[in-house]
């Protein structure tokens, strides 16, 4: 079975899809992440600048008044997630603002996001297009994320997979899911764990959960273009959709002789192995670490940079290796003086897609909480 998870957070967006198989005796089960598209600069947030913005707009038609005061934004600020939440219920809600009574219905504020939910329905298409699939190939859809309860939401998400949309749960729902992972994670990776009615009852059955990699990485190396111009590219190691763990590696050389030290810068951003041309990237930043313009569509941000330092009297062109390891924990980078193996730096980064130790600590404790049998 194929199921779409739809995740709609207070700040972030994206959507997975998953492959869910399950073994011949019904005992075990496995979970495989085929792909992933988001937006993290999208989430409920917006709904509330929106209906931030709608009831100003309302304000000022009813008092009159065109230049609203620091005061009066204030007390409508405080007014936008009750009244969101109560426009998921019913269809007008009335609200006091001083002396000033508004009316917001269900509709309007519909048809002030309409946009935004669009945003979030061309990810789900995108999706679907890149894995060859319809929305008759998937199984079931599960809404996730607070946000996803908002009436709008459920209706273009339901429009487009009828009959197959699952709410369950969705303020918790990935709180739930790290706290599996911590569990996989303190006990090595290796455990099967519970899942659905009838699997890991205590006869040895489970589900496994193999994670993909949501995000490209690579440092920023120069290169030889086609007309053999040198340029400062991103030299993705490790792709969307890789198993996680994964690791990879490459080899460069430096650029002048007696170079005293190298800087590999590292990023992540949504370049895909299918796509030849997102071997290599232009960075956020050129060699000087001056901001320069590269493709939005790739959402490339710098996550660090690592420095080697070299022994005098290197010539040009001498071999640095760089290796990426990429888990829940992080992204791993080491950089290897090829001639001088004992002249090694290594780092581990975070990118905003992997888990802090904050987090996995909330979810070890969170997962504490449950009584589940099978578990240690």
């Amino acid at each position: 079975r194929k199921i779409m998870v739809y995740d709609l957070g207070g700040g972030t967006f994206d959507v997975t899809l998953l492959k869910f198989s399950v073994d011949e005796d019904g005992k075990n089960a496995e979970i495989d992440i085929i792909d992933s598209k988001g937006d993290d600069q999208l989430g409920g947030i917006d709904w509330d600048r929106r209906l931030f913005d709608h009831l100003c707009k309302l304000y000022s038609e009813e008092s009159g008044v065109d230049e609203i005061d620091d005061d009066t934004k204030l007390s409508i600020r405080t007014r936008v997630e009750d009244t969101k939440r109560a426009l998921s219920r019913v269809d007008v809600r009335s609200i006091n603002i001083g002396d000033v009574r508004l009316e917001v219905t269900a509709e309007n504020f519909r048809n002030e996001t309409k946009d935004l939910v669009e945003r979030t329905m061309n990810f789900v298409r995108q999706l679907l297009s890149e894995n060859s699939l319809t929305p008759d190939d998937i199984s079931t859809v599960l809404l996730v994320g607070g946000s996803s309860k908002m009436p709008m939401i459920q209706e273009a998400v339901k429009g487009l997979f009828p009959n197959i949309v699952r709410v369950e749960d969705p303020d918790f729902a990935v709180a739930k899911g790290a706290a599996i992972a911590a569990y996989m994670q303190v006990h090595g990776g290796d455990e099967k764990i519970i899942g659905e009615p009838g699997l890991g009852t205590g006869t040895g059955g489970g589900i496994e959960i193999k994670d993909k990699l949501s995000r490209s990485f690579g440092p920023a190396v120069f290169i030889r273009d086609a007309s053999g111009q040198r340029v400062f590219r991103i030299n993705n190691l490790l792709f969307i959709g890789d198993d996680s763990p994964s690791e990879a590696a490459g080899t460069y050389g430096t650029v002048i002789d007696n170079q005293a030290f190298v800087e590999i810068p590292v990023y992540e951003n949504m370049g895909k192995r299918t796509n030849p041309e997102h071997e290599f990237i232009v960075p956020s930043e050129n060699e000087k670490e001056e901001p320069q313009a590269t493709d939005p569509a790739l959402n490339v941000k710098k996550l660090g940079k690592l420095t080697l330092n070299l022994p005098a009297n290197m010539p040009e062109g001498s071999p640095i290796k760089v290796i990426f390891k990429c888990s829940s924990q992080g992204l791993e980078v080491t950089a290897i003086d090829v001639n001088n193996p004992q002249n090694t730096v290594s780092t581990t980064l975070k990118a905003e897609t992997l888990k802090t130790d904050e987090e996995v600590l909330e979810a070890k404790k969170y997962l504490s909480t449950f009584e589940t049998k099978g578990m240690v």
